[in-house]
Formats: C-alpha cells, structure tokens, sequence
C-alpha cells in the first residue's frame, strides 16, 4: 500500500470508530454484510472502501440488520451513480470549512444513562447559500452526526432526532432549493428501506419557530416527500411537546422544552476538531473522483 493511499484510508477512518471488540452478534452482522457484497456483481468492486469500522457503523445504525443494510447500500448506488449521477459530482469538500465556521449544526450532548435519540439541530440562520450550496451543508452535517457517535455505540444505535430551527428562512434560502433537487433528494429519501427499520433510525424531524413562509414552502413541496417520511416531520411555532414526546425533557436544552442551560447543552468544537485533519478534504474528494471515474462519470468532475 502506498502512502498516498494509506494517507487517505487514515482521513477517512478517523471519521468512524477505531477497531476494537465487537459483540458476537455484530461480528456476525458484519460478515453476512461482506457475504452480501461478495455476491453482488455490482458492489463487490467497491468492497475496498467498506472497511470494518465504517460497516459496523452503519450496522449499528441500522440495529444489525445486515440484508437491510445491504440493499440500501445498492439502492443508494442506483440513485446517485445510475440515475443522479451529479448528486456526487457537484459535492464540494472545499466548502466545508464555510459550513465549519458558520456553526450551522449542533449536537446534543448524552449521558450514559441517555435511552433517547442522539439530537442534531440545524439552524437555518446560520446557512449562507452563497457559501456551500445544500448538497456541501447536509453532507458535512452527516459527516459530524458520525465523528460526534464515533465513541459511542450506544449513539450509534439510538436513532436519530432532527430538529429545525427555522428562524431566519429568507427567499435567498427558498430559491436556492429547486423542484429538480428535491425530486433527486426525494428519490435518496425513498431508498427501499423496511418501514420498521426505518422508524428505529429516523425518530423525527421537527421544523421549530415555523412562520407563515416555512409553512407555504413546505406545503408547497409537500408532494414530493414520500409518505413514510412525511409522518414523521412536524411543523410548530413554539410547541415543544413534540420534541418532549420524543426525548425526555431533563436531557433537553430549555430552548426545546427542557432544564438543562442552553449554553451547556451542545458538544463543543466538533467541527473544529474534525476539520483539523487537512488531509480530510484531499481524501473526500479523491473518493468523490474515484467514484465517478469508476462508473464512467468522468466528464462531470
């Protein structure tokens, strides 16, 4: 292995959990997956990427389920190196560090004893769309859900709560958002994944301080979200109710209905501390370009 290579390997795997002791059950869940992909003529190539700590990740995301993480993976495939192939190619890792700074995305902070969903909360205030486009904001807020619950299995298995801070939606923001986007990030949405196993990853996403423009907007394209998805979204102004009915309130900052001091709440530094590595951008977007050079999508680079 060249130093390049293995210089890329590092910056992606320190993303994800180190290597350590895995469970009966999750050794077994990882090699059904590894069976899976060495009977598949289409993943088997890219079997090299799929390096333990990533698919134990994912594994425990998706509660050791190994089939249904299997043919998500080979929808996910379809979707963005068949059907939309510029959902990749128009990634820009550069942006980043924008998205970094801006501080648009915060995590919650979990005890031991937390039996919750992990809590990411965007800001839309925060989001400036002539800096990182939406595809570089959600794919870097993925990428922090996953070096926040690195550490951690058990916020790996927790499922995950989103919670939408809508104050300071402007037109700019609405605009920047096309129907032909949707329509591709609505086919990701749609992955074939069983509704049971769906309900344990997503607990909700919650648009919070929602006016009368976030309520137009998402009626407006309330049909292109696919209905599985859709019971789970729910608009308030300053109903906290369905964010406690899902996350027990002494785990909760005050700003979302609970007790614990707002400035005390979130995990600080995390996107500082990730973006540290600056071999982390090189690596994204070498994967970026190995992957549409494989499957024949040079020319979009």
């Amino acid at each position: 292995m060249n130093k390049s290579t293995e210089s890329f390997k590092e910056a992606i795997l320190r993303l994800f959990p180190p290597p350590g002791s895995y469970t009966t059950e999750e050794e077994q869940a990882i090699q059904k997956f590894y069976d899976l992909v060495d009977g598949d003529e289409i993943l088997q190539d890219w079997k090299k990427y799929a390096l333990e700590p990533i698919i134990i990740f994912c594994l425990r995301i998706c509660q050791l389920e190994s089939r249904p993480m299997f043919e998500v993976a080979r929808a996910l495939f379809q979707v963005t190196m068949v059907t939309f192939p510029d959902l990749v190619s128009r990634l820009n890792a550069k942006n980043f560090p924008n998205v970094a700074t801006s501080e648009m995305f915060q995590i919650l902070k979990r005890n031991r004893d937390d039996v919750g969903p992990s809590v990411v909360v965007i800001r839309i205030s925060k989001w400036d769309p002539s800096k990182a486009i939406l595809d570089d904001v959600l794919t870097f807020n993925f990428l922090l859900y996953i070096f926040a619950a690195k550490s951690s299995p058990e916020m790996q298995r927790a499922g995950i709560l989103v919670i939408v801070d809508m104050r300071g939606l402007r037109l700019e923001h609405v605009r920047h958002v096309t129907t032909v986007d949707l329509v591709k990030k609505s086919a990701i949405i749609s992955l074939k994944v069983p509704t049971k196993l769906s309900k344990k990853v997503v607990k909700g996403c919650i648009l919070v301080h929602s006016n009368a423009i976030v309520v137009r907007t998402f009626h407006a394209f309330k049909w292109l979200i696919p209905k599985k998805m859709e019971k789970k979204i729910e608009l308030t102004q300053s109903d906290m109710s369905y964010i406690t009915n899902l996350k027990d309130p002494s785990t909760l900052p005050v700003e979302f209905g609970g007790t614990i001091d707002d400035k005390e709440a979130y995990y600080e530094g995390l996107a500082d501390d990730m973006m540290s590595d600056k071999r982390l951008i090189p690596a994204l977007d070498r994967l970026k370009n190995e992957i549409l050079r494989r499957n024949g999508y040079s020319k979009i680079c």
